[in-house]
């Protein structure tokens, strides 16, 4: 091989090896980008994985918020419109719906009635029993209407034991009644609550439509006045609204709102009615009642207003209205005359049960500078049977203060022969209508006498009440009653009128002088 032909083979294998080194070196360059390649194709999988996942879980967590949403709604719902314990319908929920069941009867020519039932006496089982039985009477009372109703009926709670029934679709006034009767004797079986048995009664009132009104508002209203007529009737009740109740329900409320208005009102005021010695008619004491003369209504009489006022909660106020009127009265007569009659206040059981009342008293009189003996407080014997441990503890604070206490209207209902040997009593007043009778009847004469005896062998003063005859003042005194009151006597007299029968001439019976000056 000659030089020139080494030189040209050597230089085509120089060309080749740098070619072959290229397509290597090319080659790995290739297989290191399908790598790089490969790896951020897994990587973009990778990313577009986690969105996926991601994009999921957001819609699942939209769809999760949907439904809490919705159930924050529902819950929030049934909170504003069901009451909590009951899980009934509250007074809005039961108007839209009695509204609805009204346009539905209408157009079809069909009845609407509301039913409002009322648990009787339901305060005694929170007193008693305590909240929870009180919470757990409700829960179950309401289970129980719910039961008796039929799927297209509304049945709400009002109040704290008063529900709401709406019934539509009613042909007759028959088929009220019978959902009626049904709820009541739902009510009346007996309750286990805590592990006693307890036994509940229900007073309705019942409003329909078109026939007592044709709008929700008016028929609930009628409904109501329905079921305050059926609880005057002692409970255990069903009453239809007839129209002369809304008169009725309409004066109960200018009634309730006047007694709000005693302190600033003009309109009340006191009579007094003596209580004589009947050997020698000398006026020994008075009892102080109330009047009052409504602005627009006029007279009202005592038996009306002072139920209302312990229903409603006014008979706080009319009772520290009397006390310090009376107070007052005692004090002007010790200055114009140097001494007063005893006075008797009549004291509600209610009264007896309100914090700081003998406190309050014993502030009233001393103001007046009066003793605690100048007041008689008479207590009506109802008191007596109203926890009687407390009332035994107040009435005990009360003689301890020096107040004379008498049990008024003895034997009417509650009374019996222990109250007098277990309560710190000193007045017997027996009740005007054993009295009445005592004249014509044997069983009132020996009720009388038999009282009499009893009361004075324990050291009591014996008050007969509605002396109305000579002949019922003449037995009286045969009998030894101590004193006498009466419209034979005398009727409730203004203050002036009384100071004139006392004071006249200047010749006061040593028996007025002598309860002022013993007081």
């Amino acid at each position: 091989m000659t030089a020139a032909e080494f030189l040209f083979h050597r230089g085509v294998a120089l060309r080749f090896g740098i070619a072959m080194a290229a397509l290597a070196a090319a080659f790995a360059a290739y297989r290191s980008q399908r790598e790089l390649l490969w790896n951020e194709r897994r990587r973009l999988e990778r990313i577009t994985a986690t969105l996926e996942r991601t994009r999921a879980n957001l819609v699942a967590a939209q769809q999760v918020a949907h439904v809490d949403q919705r159930l924050a709604e529902e819950r929030a719902r049934r909170l504003a419109h069901y009451d909590a314990l009951t899980g009934l319908a509250d007074r809005d929920l039961v108007t839209d719906r009695l509204t609805q069941a009204l346009a539905w009867s209408r157009q079809r020519g069909q009845q609407t009635a509301v039913m409002l039932v009322d648990l009787d006496r339901f305060k005694r089982i929170n007193d008693s029993c305590g909240h929870a039985a009180g919470d757990e009477v409700l829960a179950q009372i309401a289970t129980r209407l719910s039961h008796q109703l039929r799927e297209t009926d509304t049945i709400g709670r009002l109040g704290e034991d008063e529900f709401a029934i709406v019934a539509g679709g009613l042909e007759t006034l028959a088929a009220a009644d019978a959902i009626c009767a049904a709820l009541a004797a739902a009510i009346e079986k007996p309750l286990s609550i805590a592990g006693r048995e307890l036994f509940v009664t229900a007073s309705i009132g019942v409003a329909r439509a078109p026939l007592d009104g044709d709008e929700a508002c008016t028929l609930l209203r009628n409904a109501g006045s329905a079921l305050h007529r059926a609880k005057e009737h002692g409970g255990r009740h069903l009453t239809h609204f007839a129209p002369e109740m809304h008169t009725s329900s309409l004066r109960r409320l200018a009634l309730e709102n006047g007694l709000k208005q005693i302190r600033s009102s003009p309109g009340f005021s006191l009579r007094y009615q003596p209580l004589f010695v009947p050997s020698t008619g000398h006026i020994h004491a008075a009892e102080a009642l109330i009047r009052w003369r409504h602005p627009t209504l006029g007279d009202v009489h005592p038996s009306e207003f002072i139920p209302l006022a312990e229903q409603t909660g006014s008979i706080g106020a009319i009772g520290e209205w009397t006390i310090e009127a009376v107070c007052e009265q005692a004090r002007r007569w010790t200055f114009a005359y140097g001494y007063a009659p005893r006075l008797g206040v009549n004291i509600s059981p209610r009264q007896l049960q309100l914090p700081g009342f003998v406190s309050a008293l014993a502030q009233a009189v001393r103001r007046a500078g009066l003793a605690p003996g100048a007041l008689i407080l008479e207590i009506t014997e109802t008191a007596f049977v109203r926890d009687v441990a407390a009332v035994r503890g107040t009435l005990q604070e009360l003689k301890e203060c020096g107040f004379l206490i008498a049990v008024d209207d003895f034997g009417i209902g509650y009374s019996t022969l222990e109250y007098l040997r277990h309560f710190p009593v000193d007045i017997v007043k027996i009740d005007r209508g054993f009295v009445s009778g005592s004249t014509c009847n044997p069983v009132d004469h020996a009720i009388v006498r038999s009282v009499t005896m009893l009361a004075k062998s324990l050291g009591l003063t014996v008050v007969a009440e509605g002396v109305e005859s000579r002949e019922q003042l003449d037995l009286m005194l045969e009998i030894g009653c101590d004193l006498v009151q009466g419209f034979h006597l005398a009727s409730p007299l203004h203050a002036p009128e009384l100071a004139q029968r006392i004071w006249a001439a200047d010749q006061a019976p040593d028996a007025v002088r002598a309860g002022a000056s013993s007081g």
